[in-house]
């Protein structure tokens, strides 16, 4: 079974080294320059304007943003603009999005509090383990059954974060992590909408809130996890005797055992980071490779082509499997548009998923000619594969298979790679100028004995 306790104790006596710290650092700049280019979406505005009513402080900066903010605050704002334009990291266990839960909270925690670079770093790499460990037990069972991961998994990971940044204990930390779960929660449902950016955002909050009622001795559990009224069976999560006896961790969703990831010297989880090239969901990133590297390498225009094929792993079609988008954000969510887009763009910037680009007649005529398919023999190690087939109006056909995508650890994007989109998504809202003083503070962070000498910088 799950022992929550093993991997609180685990986790929070991590001494990550120097490389788990550049790991890191570079998740902090892809977060960055997400949470900027996600500041100024009517949906971060919206819950900026309504946290007024609910919080009251100004320890904490609000990326891309003139106010500052409480903690909560804080990170319910700053995690909801980093998720929006769904462009954030990665890891495949957790089926979600690390960063947008663990950076908003670790960060906040680390500015109100004055924690080092250092510090906030370690409570990073913290976050991430956690993250990947509870992926590894309940997936892919858990987001099959209709749970948006990065919310429900990942309060648990932002707590750990700023357990971390406070100086809990373990027992203190556990706790702390019991009152993350009772408050996990987040459906598929919500995808292609406002909410499910707003998931990224109340999960870091929760981690805030949780992390600070233990510290201040509200008393609970420190495992509400497994048992007939916890968490995992009340989420309908089954176990698989058979997984649980093996203690193998088999990231089935079937009994996996977190204790089976607590050899130390295995690589940490925060090297397995996936960050993406595309502003859309990851279950559509090997298709728009694929397409588009045809496209490339036979010189197709939109009008060579008659149809495109897409066969793929049947979690992308849960993931993205929306037919006819109408706004921008289902657009991030459809198979078929990330395909006709990837025709005419490459890589898929976030211009490709306004409204105006989903409703854009020649963009709807390729769409109409996508068809997709599921292949259940695809396994899912980096990515969610794709089989692509591109036949022209002239009766030419031509296929290629990708299930490593630009970005992912197997085709790893380069410090360079990483500072050149951050610059593309800062520089709207900075300004070219601030936006390269602030991508020089954030890759050194790890050097500033106060974390907030940095995020200062990502403030407008």
């Amino acid at each position: 079974m799950i022992d929550i306790h093993a991997l609180v104790e685990r986790v929070m006596t991590l001494e990550p080294d120097d490389r788990a710290h550049h790991s890191a650092i570079r998740c902090v700049v892809d977060w960055a320059g997400c949470a900027l280019a996600g500041s100024t979406h009517r949906a971060a505005t919206a819950v900026a304007a309504a946290t007024g009513a609910i919080g009251h402080g100004d320890r904490c900066t609000l990326v891309g943003r003139n106010e500052r903010a409480a903690e909560y605050t804080a990170a319910l704002v700053n995690g909801t603009a980093s998720h929006v334009l769904d462009f954030d990291d990665v890891n495949v266990t957790m089926i979600g999005h690390p960063a947008v839960v663990v950076m908003p909270a670790a960060l906040a925690a680390a500015e109100a509090s004055g924690a080092s670079g250092p510090e906030m770093l370690g409570a990073v790499v913290v976050g991430y383990e956690i993250a990947e460990a509870l992926g590894a037990a309940v997936n892919p069972a858990h987001y099959e059954q209709g749970w948006h991961a990065t919310a429900t998994l990942g309060c648990v990971a932002a707590t750990g974060a700023v357990a971390k940044v406070l100086g809990l204990d373990v027992a203190t930390s556990a706790r702390a992590v019991s009152l993350a779960t009772t408050q996990a929660g987040g459906v598929r449902a919500m995808f292609g909408t406002h909410g499910k950016s707003f998931h990224a955002g109340r999960a870091a909050a929760s981690g805030i809130l949780s992390a600070h009622l233990a510290g201040a001795g509200l008393e609970v559990p420190e495992d509400v996890w497994v048992g007939p009224a916890g968490y995992l069976y009340a989420s309908g999560w089954v176990p698989d005797p058979s997984s649980a006896q093996s203690g193998t961790g088999d990231g089935q969703g079937s009994g996996a055992n977190v204790t089976a990831v607590r050899d130390t010297r295995r690589q940490a989880a925060i090297h397995r980071t996936a960050f993406k090239g595309h502003a859309a969901c990851g279950a559509t990133h090997c298709a728009i490779d694929a397409v588009a590297s045809l496209v490339a390498d036979y010189q197709l225009a939109a009008s060579d082509i008659a149809a495109i094929e897409l066969e793929v792993h049947p979690l992308a079609v849960q993931a993205a499997g929306i037919a006819q988008p109408a706004t921008g954000l289902e657009g991030k969510f459809s198979l078929r548009h990330t395909a006709a887009q990837a025709v005419l763009a490459y890589p898929l910037l976030p211009s490709c998923f306004t409204d105006e680009a989903v409703t854009d007649p020649l963009v709807g005529a390729l769409r109409d000619r996508v068809r997709v398919s599921v292949d259940k023999s695809f396994s899912y190690d980096e990515a969610m594969p794709a089989r692509t087939r591109v036949t022209t109006t002239d009766g030419r056909s031509y296929e290629r298979y990708v299930d490593v995508p630009r970005g992912r650890p197997g085709n790893p994007m380069t410090d360079d790679e990483l500072s050149a989109k951050f610059l593309a998504l800062a520089e709207p809202v900075l300004g070219a100028g601030r936006a390269r003083d602030s991508l020089a503070a954030l890759w050194k962070v790890g050097d500033v004995r106060d974390v907030a000498e940095t995020t200062r910088q990502l403030a407008r």
